[in-house]
C-alpha cells in the first residue's frame, strides 16, 4: 500500500507525466484490493475467508496510507 504508488510516482515522473498526473498515479495505485478480488475466492472455492480478510484489512490500511502516499509523492518526488 505504500512501496506500489512510490514507484508509480518515480516512473510517472522518469516518463516526464506533469504533477498532476503523478498525483493521480500515485493515488489510483494507493487504492485498496478490490472486492472482486474475494468474489472470485469465493466462487472457485480457494481460500474466501482469506480473500475477504485481506480485503478488509487492505480497505482499513488505506485510511493512512493513501494520505501518506500522496503526502510523500507530493513532498519528495514532484
Amino acid at each position: 500500500l505504500l512501496v506500489l504508488p512510490i514507484v508509480a510516482a518515480v516512473v510517472l515522473k522518469l516518463l516526464g507525466f506533469n504533477s498532476s498526473y503523478v498525483i493521480f498515479g500515485a493515488t489510483m495505485a494507493s487504492l485498496p484490493t478490490g472486492a472482486i478480488v474475494a468474489m472470485f475466492s469465493e466462487t472457485h472455492d480457494i481460500k474466501p475467508n482469506y480473500a475477504a480478510h485481506n480485503v478488509g484489512m487492505s480497505t482499513l490500511l488505506t485510511i493512512g496510507t493513501i494520505p501518506l502516499a500522496v503526502w510523500f509523492v507530493s513532498s519528495f518526488i514532484i
